[in-house]
């Protein structure tokens, strides 16, 4: 009968005498960037596609945009925080899509100050089973 290491309970048995189990995959990448410009959130709003403002309930324009998958918030301040992408090269390709769909309605936007701030991942840790 094979024993499990007390950090992988739910490795299941194997027939080989050992097993080296171990991946890690990025899920989220959040981040900001400054566009260095005041923005209308009404304008904005009622511009740009797969977009949604409600002031009563949140202070920003919610933007989403398909490649890569991801979302922006909005803010009045030219403030963007950019939430879903899968890798740092997806997060600053979509910030800088949110800013010329920004530019192309009409804001004088600057890229400045892009910076990621949490990355989330999942995996599981190398794992070793004797059998």
């Amino acid at each position: 009968m094979a024993t499990h290491h007390a950090l992988c309970p739910q490795m299941p048995p194997s027939s080989t005498a050992e097993k080296d189990v171990s991946f890690i995959r990025i899920v989220n990448v959040v981040a900001s960037v400054n566009l260095e410009c005041s923005l209308d959130l009404m304008k904005i709003c009622l511009s740009v596609r797969n977009s949604e403002y409600n002031p009563k309930r949140f202070s920003a324009v919610v933007m989403k945009i398909i490649e890569p998958r991801t979302t922006a918030l909005v803010f009045a301040s030219g403030k963007l925080v950019i939430t879903g992408a899968k890798s740092e090269k997806e997060s600053n390709l979509a910030a800088r899509k949110f800013a010329r769909i920004i530019q192309k309605i009409g804001f004088n936007v600057a890229f400045r100050d892009f910076k990621i701030h949490n990355i989330v991942e999942i995996g599981r840790a190398s794992c070793r089973e004797r059998v």
